[in-house]
């Protein structure tokens, strides 16, 4: 009589043997390892992965530091404004004249500065902003903050600043209804320097400070891709503000 063994050790046999079988396979694939052509060909997949993918995780990454820089600075030159409103009265009785000069920008300066923790002002000196600012479409602009109308500032973030005075609250024909423009680049004299990018403007107005670009007709005006004014990019501050993103710089944008 063929002695039968109990069914619990025949399992356990069975269980003891696959798990041997496995070891044995996994310690093929371990010692074989990948050829030489597998690893380079692994390596160029990796590459190219990562040739298209990190310059766009970059670019994003500092468009999110713009926008958060930009909002900050919105901020400090909003309630630096609110303040000087509230030791000096309104901004439409500010004696603010004359307009389009550094005599009159100098007056809002002055008024403005209490609120603003600055480094330094930048009168009589030039290295708080670059050379050659550009417009959106990458084209020379006439305004650029170097220019002796100005008062100019540092903020202690590396925020660059200038402040223009149109002399009164009813502003120019080619930008009416404002007292004044604040022009701030978030990173100082370092470059794009352009309109939109890392240059950006305020309106100063009698309902307190405001971006460009709230309207559509501004935005069709001076934030437009296909745009050719010389001033064109500085009324994108409100889409950034408002939107986040920097769509305009891949097509015309409306609100």
């Amino acid at each position: 009589m063929i002695e039968q063994k109990p069914v619990c050790v025949q399992k356990y046999r069975a269980l003891r043997y696959n798990k041997i079988m496995e070891n044995i396979r996994i310690f093929k694939i371990y010692k074989n390892g990948f050829t030489l052509a597998e690893v380079l060909i692994t390596l160029v997949i990796v590459g190219v992965v990562a040739s298209l993918t990190i310059p766009t995780a970059i670019a994003k990454y500092r468009e999110q530091q713009t926008i958060q820089s930009l909002k900050t600075t919105y901020s400090t030159f909003a309630q630096a404004l609110k303040m000087a409103e509230s030791k000096n009265g309104p901004v439409g009785s500010w004696d603010i004249a004359p307009g389009d000069s550094l005599e009159g920008s100098l007056k809002i300066y002055n008024l403005i500065s209490p609120g603003l923790s600055k480094v330094r002002d930048c009168q009589g000196n030039n290295d708080c902003f670059g050379d050659g600012y550009i417009t959106l479409q990458g084209t020379d602009t006439v305004v650029q903050p170097k220019s002796w109308i100005y008062a100019r500032g540092i903020l202690n973030n590396g925020v660059s600043f200038a402040v223009w005075s149109s002399g009164t609250c009813n502003g120019i024909s080619l930008h009416p209804n404002m007292c004044g423009i604040i022009i701030v680049d978030i990173n100082g004299y370092k470059k794009p320097n352009r309109f939109g990018y890392d240059t950006f403007w305020f309106k100063i107005t009698e309902n307190g400070l405001l971006p460009y670009g709230t309207t559509n007709s501004e935005l069709s005006s001076f934030c437009k891709l296909s745009g050719t004014h010389r001033e064109n990019g500085n009324a994108c501050t409100a889409w950034v503000l408002y939107k986040n993103n920097f769509d305009y710089k891949k097509q015309n944008v409306s609100w």
